[in-house]
Order: structure tokens, then C-alpha cells, then sequence
């Protein structure tokens, strides 16, 4: 499984989502958030792009009994079309980007291959299949973030749901710009990763405080020795101009 869940994910299963309607779930997997969450959603759509997991996730789906979830064989980006996924090893770091313009520049961080893949933006699903009850979603793309929320901001504005958007640390400010219509917070949990989550009863993210996590409420930023900290614990280029943070490989 990859060592997944990681703490973070757990903490904010357990701790803030009390289920609903309709959930998303961009860069499934295996189904690492999805089999938790499906028995309190009424329906689930996942988008997984790479073979290994998508079908490992539609097994799983079957062992567990869960006839709630559509699985979409399609990577999420800002419009329909197509591009290239890198795939790595390890399919949870598989990315749509080239892996130098974000940053990923050490010499063994190369993929083993590429392939094509089918894109679709959420803006464009969700009118296509009338969903008005978004009341969740999760976004986890490997540094394509900007790309994902950038072709769901009608989605994030008409519907507002609650999110969780596992992080690439280079794209925090950029994205917090896209989303500066939301009250949202970004959590740095020091060695289980970096989020930007948006709850509609604006938890204080106690249990995250608790396992060593930093949060910086909606209009703050970690700065000084704690942004010095955060970048440490990134072995990336911190120098990439902010417009590779949207070049995806078409």
C-alpha cells in the first residue's frame, strides 16, 4: 500500500468529516481515502489516471462491498484534453508535470516511464453529470494543484465545498491567490506533509496540533524560521518561476 494512510490523512477522516452528499476524490489511488470515506457519502467519483492504481482500487472497491464509487480513468487538470503522466515507482509521487519545473531536481527523482493520458476538469464533470451537492472534495496531484483548482473554481465558488488539498510546497501562495474567496487553513505537518483545508465549522485542528502539525489560520503564513523550516524539509528548487507551476506535459 505504499505506507498509506499517512498520519495526516487519518487525523482528518477521523476528526472532521461527518460524510453527505456527493465526494470527489482527484488522484485516488488505491483508495486510501475513498474506502474510509464511500459508507458516509451517498455517492463517490474517483479520478485515478495510472493503471496499477486504478485497478487496484477497483478491487478493493469489490472486497469491500462499496457499489456507491464511480472510478474515472482520467487525470484532472484545468480543461479537457490530454497530456503526459510521469510514472514513478512509487505511484503515489506520479506527477503531470515536468518534474524539473517544480522543482523535483535531484538526480534520482527521474520516472521510469511515461504515458498518455485522458484530462478532464471538475468544472466540466460536474456540469456534465448535474451535481449540485459537492460536499466534499480531496485533491492530491503531485505539484498540479494550481492546474486542478484552477478548472474548479466555478465548482469551489457556486457549491463551497470543504477540502482537503494535499500540498507541493511551491504552489502554497499561488494557490492560496486562486483561493482567496475562502476561509481556508494551511497545516504543516512537519514530516506527514502540507495542506490547505477548508471546513465549513472552522475546526481548530486540535488533533493536528497535538501530533506536532503548525496551523496558520485563513490570512496567515509561516515566515522566518518557521518558512526557513518548511523549505528545509523540501528538497526542491525553490527558485522556479511561478509560471512552470502551470505548465503541465500536454
Amino acid at each position: 500500500d505504499w505506507f498509506l494512510p499517512v498520519e495526516h490523512e487519518k487525523i482528518h477522516t477521523r476528526q472532521f468529516l461527518q460524510g453527505g452528499r456527493t465526494f470527489i476524490d482527484v488522484g485516488a489511488h488505491v483508495g486510501t481515502w475513498t474506502l474510509r470515506l464511500a459508507p458516509l457519502f451517498e455517492r463517490v467519483f474517483c479520478f485515478e489516471p495510472d493503471p496499477r492504481g486504478y485497478n487496484a482500487l477497483q478491487k478493493n472497491l469489490d472486497l469491500a462491498g462499496l457499489k456507491n464509487v464511480e472510478v474515472i480513468p482520467k487525470a484532472v487538470a484545468d480543461k479537457a484534453g490530454h497530456a503526459t503522466l510521469s510514472l514513478y515507482p512509487n505511484p503515489c509521487t506520479n506527477t503531470l508535470m515536468e518534474p524539473k519545473l517544480v522543482g523535483r531536481t535531484h538526480t534520482t527523482d527521474v520516472p521510469d516511464s511515461t504515458m498518455r493520458v485522458e484530462t478532464v476538469s471538475i468544472d466540466d464533470f460536474v456540469r456534465e453529470r448535474g451535481i449540485t451537492d459537492l460536499d466534499f472534495i480531496k485533491i492530491d496531484a503531485e505539484a498540479a494543484e494550481l492546474l486542478v483548482v484552477a478548472g474548479a473554481l466555478e465548482t469551489f465558488r457556486t457549491q463551497r465545498p470543504d477540502f482537503f488539498i494535499e500540498l507541493h510546497a511551491l504552489v502554497l501562495e499561488p494557490l492560496r491567490k486562486l483561493l482567496d474567496f475562502e476561509e481556508c487553513d494551511f497545516i504543516d505537518g512537519n514530516a506527514f506533509g502540507m495542506s490547505l483545508v477548508r471546513h465549513r465549522e472552522r475546526h481548530e485542528w486540535v488533533e493536528y496540533a497535538a501530533a506536532g502539525a503548525a496551523i496558520f489560520p485563513h490570512g496567515s503564513a509561516p515566515e522566518g524560521a518557521e518558512l526557513d523550516a518548511l523549505r528545509a524539509r523540501q528538497p526542491v528548487a525553490w527558485d522556479q518561476a511561478e509560471a512552470n507551476l502551470m505548465q503541465v506535459n500536454r
